[in-house]
């Protein structure tokens, strides 16, 4: 055999071994794999677990500590704001005595954690606040020269027939908010919520009133005589049935 012949075999053999090596050992910054998608997925699914795990946690300690919270509430945010109300100072005065029992009641531990949520929960329903303004606006009709006699009675009426329906369960804080809003406006220091307008007038009145005879009309609240109902009183009644609702 020739030499040519030779070296010419010698190539070919080398061109096959690379040509065999390409196929086998494929660069790798064109390999295709997983990536780092399960990585995410598994980290996505481990957060998801422990944050479910925190929530649970989170929401028995709550729970446990109804008591405690309810007490906190009762003292650190729902009594100062009673001081500031416009409710008249009897009535005043009636409801923060009930607030003080209900926190010596459960210092005390009278209340079960259950009673104790309850019991904040129905309290928080009622329209305590806004009883001093509902005062206020019926001070105003009683005393206004804007509106005529039958006005005034029909007006005072409504508002009678609205507490009533307090006292039977068929209006709340929230029917409240919306009878009310005629006779807010914003406050000038903007650091608290809306307040009575000073002076109140007779639009924002009458518009007030026709608010709370929806509320009573759709609560079927007759159109007559209602003995006086006492907002202290009615706090007393949700106070007990927060006693006695069922675990």
């Amino acid at each position: 055999m020739s030499k040519p012949e030779s070296i010419e075999s010698n190539i070919d053999g080398e061109t096959s071994a690379a040509d065999l090596s390409s196929q086998t050992h494929t660069d790798p910054l064109n390999q295709e794999g997983p990536g780092c998608m399960p990585a995410v997925l598994a980290s996505a699914a481990l957060m998801g677990i422990v944050g479910f795990i925190t929530c649970a946690l989170l929401t028995w300690v709550i729970f446990q500590k109804r008591t405690e919270l309810a007490i906190r509430t009762l003292q650190g945010s729902f009594r100062p704001q009673i001081e500031q109300s416009l409710l008249d100072p009897l009535t005043k005065q009636d409801v923060i005595e009930e607030v003080d029992t209900l926190v010596e009641k459960m210092q005390s531990g009278r209340y079960e954690e259950w009673q104790a949520g309850e019991i904040m929960q129905n309290l928080q329903k009622l329209p305590i606040l806004q009883w001093g303004e509902l005062q206020a606006l019926e001070q105003w009709i009683t005393e206004t020269s804007d509106l005529t006699l039958d006005e005034k009675q029909s007006a005072l009426m409504e508002i009678k027939r609205l507490r009533y329906a307090v006292k039977e369960g068929k209006a709340q804080y929230l029917d409240f908010e919306q009878v009310m809003e005629p006779i807010r406006e914003p406050s000038s220091s903007g650091s608290t919520g809306p307040i009575l307008k000073s002076p109140i007038t007779r639009d924002a009145a009458l518009e007030a009133v026709k608010r709370a005879k929806l509320i009573s009309d759709r609560s079927e609240i007759e159109a007559s005589s209602h003995e006086e109902v006492s907002i202290r009183q009615i706090m007393r009644d949700e106070i007990k049935a927060g006693e006695q609702a069922p675990d």
